[in-house]
């Protein structure tokens, strides 16, 4: 039973949200990374679990580089794996690039992003355990969730039912573009509603349900730029 975590990182400044920026340059989001990566190191899921984590700012020299060094490099119950992106659908569409590219090789899958970090023992075990005993669960959400979606598309499912929201969307969903981080208004028209809000919604379209984990307690933690 061997699964992966999916990581996407873009290393540049973030949307301003009621006057608040989490990230204000790539440096930020390079500090992040290297934080995942310690967390990520020892974090034990549960189960056999690579670490993927997708590069969707190639021309980054320095995020390349830090990148480049842990590539392939051993993960508490697996190896770390790094992927170059292109940032079209953000962590959406780095989360469809990463399924396209290693879709043979993990029974299960869990997705993030960058700034939520998955930190909970035995968090993947759990989730894997809910999705076999109930095949009405299409996704199980490890942050939240909003009515007919998880928040950020975070949470675990498995190659089945991946399989089959790719037959149905040719993707696993995302907007198929470069976000405008400047006009919020656009940003929820395109990554929102055809991004975060499409990429879990599509469960309940194939008849299928979210659920959220069964945790007792906060299973990740939140970067914030005041941390």
């Amino acid at each position: 039973m061997k699964s992966c975590i999916v990581v996407p990182f873009y290393f540049g400044p973030r949307r301003v949200r009621s006057g608040y920026q989490t990230f204000k340059s790539a440096e930020d989001v390079i500090d992040l990374c290297v934080k995942c990566h310690e967390v990520y190191k020892s974090w034990d899921s549960g189960c056999e679990t690579d670490i993927i984590f997708v590069n969707n700012s190639p021309d980054v020299e320095k995020a390349v580089k830090f990148l480049e060094s842990i590539n392939g490099t051993s993960a508490h119950r697996g190896k770390f794996i790094v992927l170059e992106g292109n940032n079209i659908g953000m962590g959406f569409g780095a989360h469809s690039l990463a399924f396209k590219t290693l879709r043979d090789s993990y029974e299960y899958w869990m997705f993030t992003e960058d700034d939520v970090i998955l930190k909970e023992k035995n968090l993947m075990k759990n989730a894997i355990n809910q999705l076999r005993t109930d095949s009405s669960i299409g996704f199980v959400a490890c942050y939240g969730l909003a009515g007919d979606h998880a928040h950020g598309g975070i949470g675990c499912t498995s190659r089945k039912n991946l399989i089959r929201v790719w037959e149905k969307y040719g993707k696993l969903p995302h907007h198929d573009s470069v976000a405008n981080l400047e006009d919020n208004k656009v940003f929820k028209h395109t990554h929102i509603i055809h991004g975060e809000i499409a990429f879990t919604k599509c469960y309940i379209e194939l008849g299928m349900r979210l659920e959220k984990v069964n945790s007792s307690s906060i299973p990740y933690t939140r970067w914030d730029r005041k941390d």
